[in-house]
């Protein structure tokens, strides 16, 4: 898998006019769903709403770490304007 991930890159790179950005997010999703198709058995739909599911998790991973970084900076505040 990690040479088709390589492959995928030097392809999708020359067709990428903003380099900086990174690959597009219907591109990873494509990626995604092109990697879950071979590692996990099943129906095209049910390896679809496990690469869904795997962003929903992600981002609500990351709306918990950021409410957890506000809590501790809130908590350092309030500890030192005292």
């Amino acid at each position: 898998m990690a040479s088709q991930l390589l492959f995928f890159t030097l392809l999708y790179l020359p067709f990428n006019h903003f380099k900086d950005d990174g690959v597009a997010w219907w591109a990873e999703f494509i990626l995604a769903f092109w990697v879950y198709s071979q590692i996990f058995e099943g129906s095209k739909r049910k390896i679809i709403a496990q690469t869904i599911l795997m962003y929903v998790y992600w981002l609500l991973m990351m709306l918990f770490l950021i409410i957890i970084c506000l809590l501790i900076i809130g908590g350092f505040v309030y500890i030192f304007n005292r």
